[in-house]
């Protein structure tokens, strides 16, 4: 015995002599040929060394031998002396990983006593900081507190609250697996069977500090320990009490808004598991206990997670209660007297957590539904007062949703769903069919009532089993009565949306009751006596005409009220108003995209609505309108603001054709509008002396206003469709002739475009540039030049023509169009020119600077641009730009005052229409040009100005920094008015100072302290002005800009 004593201890750690000196040992003290306390006298030495591992490999022999030796050859005696030589050396650092395997070793043994077992844990959490020794050491204390919790409880017991803080302190930091997953099951164990309420708390923030686990083992793991072990033991003390509700609740809330998939995933796994622990009662407040939409929409999708969950759970016995029975039981418990007051919080939320379990399966739904929806039709019948009426049918009608999510819309076919499953909501049909009736036709002054019945209404038409036959009619007729009569447009704009939700399950049924209904309340033949209720019923129509299957019905409508008012000759404003609002309908209900993507139904542009659309639109109008024009009649449809709306309805119809279609009606309309050709249009009558030449400046006006119409057709074309000429640019150099001797502003924009439009859409660009070596051109260049008096005329004309074509070239960047934009920015200073003439020179001044508009803008009507086919390349606003800032800024800085205007005006219109991105990288250069502008009288070109220091402010304020005190003076006198300005004194129109005060504004947002500072009291004086302009909404931004200039202190 004592020579392998010795041997072991000369042996090297882990040595084949170590481990047979061992066994040696070993074998002794199981034979009986020593005792274990003649062992501890033996080792005495050992124990008692001064060298600490000395010490320490003395205590590992004793450890060692306690793990493999008999309990009986140990005995009670040793047990009580090794435990108290134990936990006295536990101050010895070296020799803790070795004490506590002795420790361990003897707690296995069932021969520690109560008094011992409470001392080993006192001893450890009062001597051990757990967490600072390794993972073998730490791992040995943790299966020491997991025996105690197991073995020794009632010792644990005389801890009372403490051993749970105590073992908090053990537990915190501990980051590796094997340790973790001991830790977790001794969290439970303390959970099942210790008082830890008073730390509820810190026991819940040491366990879901590891949420969600994330943890992946390495490729050479030995212990087998994976992810899924980690996340069930964490999952079963987060879920051990219901104590953790109101601690675990919004942070899992928060985790399913994770961008992590497994995070969700575990979030909701977790929310499952807890669910049956932590009740109705303790889920519902903390649930909801956030106002924050997107938290209680997550919150919802949990419940309705948890209850689908529990739905799958199977029970050994048809007498016992289901999971999804019990939690169900509870919320409706729990939550059913929060009914009885709808209108606090808890009624609304509670409502929506009981919807959101119904929504989740068919057994959820008929025990949720037949529990709440009783009382809660109990208490419809009982209260008088609107409000809380309104408050219950918002619940009921969440219900209706709810069923629809389970047993389908009207929409969806019956084969696509099992009949076997009846809506629970059948049952009370009638009840709420009534109370939905009645709200929707109240009397009340109390217009929200209204607005939920018709929700309530909707609901109820798109449940799937509910309504059928008469009661369907019942609930559109009440939705159409609404539309027509009831004076509250929130009102009927819900009852607008509820049928055209309907209208895209049951079409044919709006398309019978509500399109009649609505088409009645349109005049026909006059202008109605209410142009505000006209206006409704025909947003109502627009929006039923937009769902799939309408729209031909729309449109037939409204042409045909169109037809009985567009002929009359004895027509005033209200007749024009009304023409021209029936025309602009018609338009958004052919360029509604949604039509494109109807469920159900032929889009707009479908090879079938194609044809129906060219033969019901374009021929028709084309025929009442040559007619009319013949005829000399002044008839309404002829009318400039008529035409002009009809002109984008021909693009738009032009637009969804196909190449072939495009042709045949291109060939037609050329014939007819060029070469007198009427014939083509059937039903169209004239007198033998009468020709038709719309295109021609000497044909009355009736004639030339249909040029507009000549132009929506060729500025649509597809660029593949021939004009049917054998020489297109003699056809386009005609156009451009008709343009110059015209006297009509319409007809040379029409002539113009349509030029411009054909030479944009040329093959190539050598084709391009063989045209602008034409004659027409060279005579157009030469007329700009001509500055003599006898010559202005014919010289803004050109300009104009210049302009457009300079857009065909530009858009398709090519260098044609820079080289005219060249020449037009060179007559910016035509108002200095011309002596004799000079009025003459400023209007050619301004028709440059206009040019620079129409060269960028793009047209309201879609011509040039691609939705009209045009060839537009990427990033031409920005080219156009840069090509045109220098030289503006150099012009302006030449210019005389009565020139800089138009350098201004041009500047204007560059501002509104290019990215101010591209604006800040030349702020240096026009910084003279904006402040100048911001000084002028022109309205339109201060907005221009100021919108593009609004921008500025956003994207790049440092460029504008050193330039803040010449801006917030002339700020100042636009949003106050000039410093000693006389009473009376004309002011900037109202949105102007608007604008101004909110740069003004912006800068204590943008700029720093230093700064701004020296004008702060100046600032804040002349604020005081505009706190009393006689508009609201100007003392509003004055009042907020007063305010962030008094706050300016703060950024210092």
């Amino acid at each position: 015995m004592i020579v392998a004593v010795d041997s072991y201890l000369r042996a090297r750690d882990g040595s084949q002599e170590a481990a047979a000196a061992l066994n040696d040992i070993v074998a002794a003290v199981s034979q009986g040929h020593t005792s274990f306390l003649g062992l501890v006298e033996q080792l005495g030495p050992q124990l008692t060394h001064s060298d600490p591992f000395a010490r320490a490999k003395g205590v590992g022999v004793l450890s060692s031998v306690l793990l493999q030796c008999p309990p009986e050859r140990i005995g009670q005696n040793a047990v009580n002396v090794l435990v108290k030589f134990y936990i006295e050396r536990l101050q010895d650092q070296p020799s803790v990983g070795e004490l506590l395997k002795g420790l361990h070793a003897i707690l296995k043994l069932d021969l520690v006593t109560s008094p011992d077992a409470e001392q080993v844990a006192r001893s450890i959490f009062a001597e051990l900081n757990v967490q600072t020794y390794q993972q073998t050491v730490r791992h040995a204390a943790f299966e020491i507190f997991d025996l105690l919790m197991r073995k020794q409880l009632p010792a644990v017991r005389k801890f009372g609250p403490s051993f749970v803080s105590d073992y908090v302190q053990v537990m915190d930091g501990e980051k590796d697996p094997r340790n973790l997953l001991l830790a977790f099951r001794t969290v439970k164990l303390i959970i099942g069977t210790l008082d830890y309420s008073n730390h509820a708390e810190d026991l819940f923030g040491i366990v879901f500090c590891y949420f969600p686990i994330t943890f992946r083992p390495p490729p050479d793991d030995v212990y087998g320990i994976t992810a899924e072990d980690l996340k069930l033991a964490l999952r079963e003390c987060i879920s051990a009490t219901p104590l953790f509700a109101k601690y675990a609740m919004p942070l899992l809330i928060e985790k399913l808004a994770s961008i992590s998939g497994s995070a969700k995933r575990d979030a909701m796994e977790t929310l499952t598991a807890c669910a049956p622990v932590y009740g109705a009662d303790a889920l519902l407040p903390h649930i909801f206990k956030t106002a924050d939409d997107n938290n209680i929409a997550a919150a919802l999708a949990s419940v309705n997670a948890i209850t689908l969950a529990l739905s799958s759970a199977t029970v050994s016995s048809s007498s016992v209660k289901s999971p999804l029975e019990t939690f169900l039981e509870l919320a409706v418990k729990d939550s059913i007297h929060n009914f009885k007051d709808p209108e606090l919080k808890y009624g609304k939320l509670t409502g929506k957590m009981l919807v959101a379990a119904a929504s989740a399966c068919d057994p959820a739904c008929h025990h949720v539904v037949n529990a709440v929806v009783p009382p809660i039709l109990e208490q419809c019948r009982m209260q008088n007062l609107p409000t809380r009426q309104k408050h219950l049918l918002e619940i009921l009608v969440d219900f209706l949703k709810a069923g629809q999510d389970v047993y389908g819309l009207t929409s969806v076919s019956a084969m696509d769903l099992d009949d076997d499953f009846l809506n629970p909501i059948l049952s009370y049909k009638d009840r709420l069919f009534e109370l939905y009736i009645a709200a929707t036709a109240a009397a009340s002054e109390y217009m929200p009532l209204r607005r939920t019945g018709i929700r309530g209404l909707a609901a109820l038409l798109m449940s799937r089993q509910l309504l059928a036959g008469q009661e369907v009619e019942m609930a559109i007729n009440q939705l159409n009565q609404a539309i027509v009569t009831d004076p509250d447009p929130e009102v009927r704009n819900e009852a607008i949306q509820a049928l055209v939700t309907f209208a895209t399950a049951k079409p044919e049924v709006v398309l019978a009751t509500t399109f009649p209904a609505l088409f009645h309340e349109l005049p026909e033949g006059a202008g109605p006596q209410d142009a505000t209720h006209v206006a409704g019923i025909l947003k109502a129509i627009l929006a039923l005409s937009a769902t799939g299957g309408l729209h031909t019905r729309g449109l037939q409508g409204l042409l045909q009220r169109l037809d009985s008012v567009g002929l009359v000759t004895m027509f005033g404003g209200s007749e024009l108003q009304y023409a021209e609002t029936l025309s602009k309908t018609i338009l958004e209900i052919i360029d509604e995209p949604s039509l494109a993507t109807a469920p159900g139904a032929a889009a707009i542009d479908s090879q079938d609505a194609i044809p129906g659309l060219a033969e019901s639109i374009i021929q028709p109008v084309l025929v009442k309108t040559i007619s009319a024009s013949l005829s000399e009649q002044a008839v309404l449809l002829i009318q400039p603001r008529i035409l002009c709306v009809w002109a984008r309805i021909l693009g738009s119809v032009m637009r969804v054709l196909d190449a072939t279609q495009q042709q045949s009606l291109l060939e037609s309309v050329i014939a007819i509008f060029v070469n007198d050709e009427v014939e083509r249009l059937p039903g169209v009558t004239r007198s033998p002396q009468v020709s038709f030449a719309p295109l021609e400046s000497s044909t009355p006006e009736s004639q030339t206003r249909l040029s507009v119409l000549f132009a929506a057709i060729v500025c649509n074309c597809r660029p593949n469709v021939s004009f049917g000429t054998q020489d297109l640019p003699a056809f386009v150099d005609a156009l451009i002739v008709r343009a110059l001797r015209s006297t009509d502003a319409a007809l040379a924009e029409s002539l113009a475009k349509c030029a411009a439009s054909i030479i944009n859409k040329m093959k190539d660009d050598a084709q391009i540039s063989a045209y602008m070596q034409r004659d027409i051109i060279t005579s157009l260049h030469t007329a700009i030049r001509d500055d003599s008096p006898s010559g202005h005329s014919l010289r803004r004309k050109s300009i104009y023509i210049c302009s457009w074509i300079a857009r065909a070239l530009i858009i398709r960047s090519h260098p044609a169009g820079y080289q005219i934009t060249t020449e037009v920015l060179r007559l910016l200073d035509s108002g200095e020119q011309g002596t004799t003439l000079p009025q003459a020179g400023m209007l050619c001044s301004k028709a440059a600077a206009d040019a620079v508009g129409i060269i960028i803008h793009a047209p309201e009507d879609g011509s040039l641009t691609r939705k009209s086919f045009a060839n537009v390349k990427l990033l031409h606003p920005q080219r156009f730009f840069g090509h045109c800032v220098p030289f503006l800024v150099q012009g302006f800085q030449h210019a005389s005052l009565v020139t800089k205007n138009a350098y201004l005006l041009a500047l204007s219109h560059l501002l509104k229409n290019v990215p101010k991105a591209v604006v800040s990288n030349t702020l240096t250069d026009l910084f003279p040009l904006l402040l100048f502008s911001l000084s002028i009288p022109d309205p339109g070109l201060k907005l221009a100005t100021l919108e593009t220091l609004q921008a500025l402010l956003v994207d790049s304020p440092p460029a504008i920094a050193p330039r803040v005190s010449s801006l917030i003076y002339a700020l100042l006198n636009m949003a106050a008015g000039p410093v000693g300005a006389a009473a009376g004194t004309e002011r900037d129109p109202m949105n102007v100072r608007i604008a101004a005060l909110k740069v003004l504004g912006d800068f204590p947002k943008k700029f720093e302290y230093a700064h701004l500072f020296p004008h702060k009291v100046t600032v804040l004086s002349r604020l005081n002005v505009a706190l009393d302009d006689p508009k609201r909404a100007v003392r509003k931004e004055a009042s907020s800009a007063r305010n962030r200039w008094y706050l300016l202190l703060a950024r210092s």
